[in-house]
């Protein structure tokens, strides 16, 4: 289990529970440098380098961090290795990120806990983090795609324990912990589907329902005075061309979800700050429609899914998100990217 904190939910769960395992960043530009930068977080440069060991290596490649010595960490210390030059990242960004952590003993013994270098990129909302690891979110907003971050934590005060009366990473006294954090890509709030006209229309014809999508706002939806259908209908509004949706892959997402009996909104990013949420594309994670609807959808593109009960909550509902029983629903999502399967 990667120690992160991820926003992997069905797409009809509430955003305000995050599940807590530690933090992140990113990796895809191949950037490096031979000096350190100055610390991130207005500490003075030397005493920074100092807490930190030698770290090389190209972002979004596994670093290589030489460990000499016995430096103390007594505080929080963030040092930028490399510096990026691809985008800034906001406090309501979803980031794409890469992360190794090690935990030193106080016996010096050095051993790495967790690695994602080997895996696709991470994906977190800065947002959420700033709730779970506040230093962490400090330290990542304002630095570019493609930047080398390194965190130290002190014992007792973790990225895992973000409380500084909290019992560590790795839950000995005297152990402090290390992250090196690769930012990769950001998907910034708000980010859409690109749409050529000012306002895009779909009419449902009194079937379906009917879609505005004013450029860069909330989509408004109408759903007919009718019996809804019994079947799954993926209705593409917009035609993308990049990586198609397939089992498996993490979809990054805009949504705007209503059921159809009253046309209520039961669900939405808009209504979490326009962030784009990730989604893998498997059972454990969405629902059945999202999985048969989305099937093949390239990035780019922007659909409509009437999901009948028995693909999305079926008799039972979803009192999280206010879904009665046998509920009929439809979602507008925006495909901003998707991330293939690793």
């Amino acid at each position: 289990m990667p120690p992160v904190f991820g926003l992997t939910l069905p797409p009809a769960n509430s955003y305000r529970t995050i599940s807590a395992s530690a933090v992140l960043l990113v990796a895809l530009t191949a950037c490096s440098s031979d000096d350190p930068a100055p610390s991130s977080n207005g500490s003075d440069s030397s005493d920074a380098t100092a807490t930190f060991p030698d770290i090389s290596g190209e972002v979004g490649q596994t670093p290589t961090v030489e460990f000499s010595g016995d430096p103390e960490v007594e505080s929080v210390e963030t040092l930028v290795v490399t510096n990026g030059t691809e985008g800034t990242v906001a406090s309501d960004d979803l980031v794409a990120s890469h992360q190794v952590i090690y935990e030193r003993g106080p016996d010096g013994h050095v051993r790495e806990t967790y690695s994602s270098f080997d895996e696709a990129p991470l994906l977190i909302s800065v947002a959420d983090l700033a709730e779970a690891a506040p230093e962490a979110a400090e330290a990542f907003e304002g630095e570019e795609v493609g930047t080398r971050l390194a965190m130290a934590f002190p014992p007792s005060h973790s990225a895992l324990s973000p409380d500084p009366g909290g019992t560590g990473g790795a839950g000995e006294e005297d152990t402090s912990s290390l992250f090196v954090y690769d930012i990769v890509d950001r998907y910034q709030a708000g980010a859409t589907v690109d749409q050529e006209e000012e306002e895009a229309v779909f009419d449902g014809d009194g079937e379906l329902p009917d879609v505005r999508v004013p450029q860069g706002q909330q989509p408004r939806v109408t759903v007919p005075d009718t019996e809804p259908p019994e079947e799954l209908i993926t209705v593409t509004l917009i035609d993308g061309e990049g990586e198609p949706a397939t089992a498996g892959a993490t979809v990054v997402t805009q949504f705007h979800a209503l059921t159809w009996d009253d046309g209520v909104e039961f669900d939405s990013t808009w209504e979490y700050g326009a962030s784009p949420k990730n989604f893998a594309l498997e059972p454990s994670s969405v629902i059945e429609g999202w999985l048969d609807g989305l099937e093949g959808v390239q990035s780019g593109s922007r659909v409509m899914l009437t999901v009948p009960p028995e693909s999305g909550y079926g008799s039972g509902g979803n009192e999280a998100v206010d879904v009665g029983p046998d509920e009929t629903l439809v979602y507008v999502i925006d495909i901003v990217d998707v991330l293939p399967p690793a």
